[in-house]
């Protein structure tokens, strides 16, 4: 089946939860690109395993002493984020879902997290620091691989949590709801981690500020400022599903 450039544009939801720069930049060029593959017979899981590369490539790339090589890894970094946009996008046109894509999805954005941070630590030791000498600045590669454990490990507690409510749902043989990604939060938490992703995060304004320090540097400033990031996330996880649990 041929699907028309309309039918992809058309097939985004109107009240999707994103940021402004996910919105109007991998948002933009999604379209193309899931319009393209979709018609070359590209699945949604496919779209997401390749957007993994990208995530992988991207990370590398940063680590590389070179700004050229810094350029290629923000490129491909937003090229992570479209191909993100664009699994979506197959999956809601072409009416095909299936848990691998899902798990596949949840998997390209787990790699991207889990190294990201520490590959920006990379870059701001390799470029000049505003606060530490240059003997001194191995400790942004610490706070950078600190900042990526404390993003994953937050992001692991909302999943086992999510996990041991289901388990204590089935054993109960209670009612239980699964939320949706995209689907509007009611609880405080909720709207404040909501908030912290789209706005703030990976998928918000971290990209645009890492082109920013392309041009002006401070590597160092973001490197620390998304350490205490990770970091509040983390804490707060821990103590509200810890609470939550009870």
């Amino acid at each position: 089946m041929k699907y028309t450039y309309k039918q992809i544009v058309d097939s985004y939801p109107k009240d999707h939860m994103e940021s402004l720069w996910s919105k109007w930049v991998p948002r933009q060029l999604s379209f193309p690109v899931a319009y393209c593959l979709v018609n070359f017979g590209c699945s949604a899981w496919l779209a997401s395993v390749i957007s993994i590369f990208f995530a992988i490539a991207s990370c590398v790339c940063l680590c590389i002493p070179s700004m050229v090589w810094r350029w290629v890894g923000i490129v491909l970094l937003i090229m992570w984020h479209t191909m993100d946009c664009v699994d979506g996008t197959i999956a809601r046109v072409t009416k095909k879902t299936s848990s691998m894509g899902e798990f596949i999805d949840a998997q390209s954005g787990y790699t991207v997290m889990a190294f990201i941070y520490f590959a920006v630590g990379m870059a701001a030791f390799n470029t000049d620091s505003c606060f530490l000498s240059a003997e001194s600045k191995y400790w942004l590669i610490i706070i950078g691989a600190l900042s990526s454990i404390f993003n994953i490990t937050a992001r692991l507690i909302n999943s086992k949590y999510a996990f041991c409510d289901l388990k204590k749902a089935y054993i109960n043989k209670a009612p239980f709801n699964v939320n949706e990604a995209n689907e509007k939060p009611v609880s405080l938490f909720g709207k404040i981690r909501v908030f912290a992703d789209y706005h703030l995060g990976l998928v918000g304004a971290f990209i645009p500020i890492l082109v920013l320090c392309q041009f002006f540097g401070y590597y160092d400033i973001v490197t620390i400022g998304y350490c205490f990031y990770s970091f509040a996330g983390f804490l707060f996880a821990s103590v509200y599903y810890a609470y939550k649990s009870k």
